[in-house]
């Protein structure tokens, strides 16, 4: 038979407060991480004679992520990857944005 714990639900806080106290992933890194995950997508197909399979096997090994969830986020942030392709950057962009990363 299963034990409720009367006490730690009684004991968390309601509403609001609750929201800044969220354990979990930050949603700015997750949005810099997603940054740079498609500035390197954008690199490695524009700057590279990589084919997509590879493509998608490289960021999956530097990211930590399924190719699947690459994927998916390449089709959510389309708009971040055809405002790249209006730049038209150049290799030193990426240098100087993300130089911790061999471009």
């Amino acid at each position: 038979m299963k034990k409720i714990n009367v006490r730690a639900k009684q004991d968390k806080p309601e509403g609001r407060e609750n929201a800044s106290l969220r354990k979990g992933r930050s949603n700015k890194l997750v949005e810099k991480r997603n940054e740079c995950l498609l500035a390197r997508y954008y690199y490695y197909h524009n700057f590279s004679d990589k084919r997509y399979d590879v493509i998608l096997q490289q960021l999956t090994d530097e990211f930590y992520l399924s190719a699947s969830t690459i994927q998916d986020l390449v089709q959510h942030h389309i708009d971040f990857l055809y405002n790249l392709k209006d730049q038209n950057p150049r290799r030193a962009f990426f240098e100087t944005k993300w130089p911790h990363l061999i471009w």
